[in-house]
């Protein structure tokens, strides 16, 4: 009897920890050397970047904060809108007269309580970038 109370109340608790989670997006670079993780927990957005099994960048808050609302807070809804193949070659003026810019570009829609922004996640085999683009005209100061 012990058991199943002690089993049940584990079950109540794993299932308010998966309520309050979101979906999860894994993220891969070209090559498949890096990989990066974009999630919410509890309506805030956060990423963590990996080199195979090693974490190269902890559970980082992934937002941006306007002097009138933010984008990363209050997330409903995750998802991958597009994904795409970037590979240029670019001039340079360093130690090669070209450089080549290969990389994934995810354009992910981060769903809030009234409006949709998006975010571009850019992965690299040697790193990750990432922009904001929010909806709307009316920003203010960053």
């Amino acid at each position: 009897m012990r058991d199943r109370l002690s089993l049940t109340i584990l079950m109540l608790l794993l299932g308010g920890m998966l309520r309050a989670a979101g979906p999860v997006l894994r993220l891969e670079s070209p090559g498949k050397q890096l990989h990066a993780v974009l999630y919410s927990d509890n309506g805030k957005l956060y990423y963590s970047v990996w080199a195979n099994k090693l974490q190269l960048i902890d559970a980082s808050s992934l937002g941006i904060q306007f002097d009138n609302r933010s984008i990363g807070n209050d997330v409903q809804q995750l998802s991958l809108l597009q994904k795409r193949t970037i590979r240029e070659t670019r001039p340079s003026r360093l130690n090669s007269n070209s450089a080549i810019n290969h990389c994934i570009e995810y354009t992910i829609l981060v769903k809030g309580n009234s409006i949709t922004d998006t975010i571009l996640f850019r992965l690299f085999d040697n790193g990750c970038a990432f922009s904001y683009r929010a909806a709307g005209a009316d920003h203010g100061k960053v």
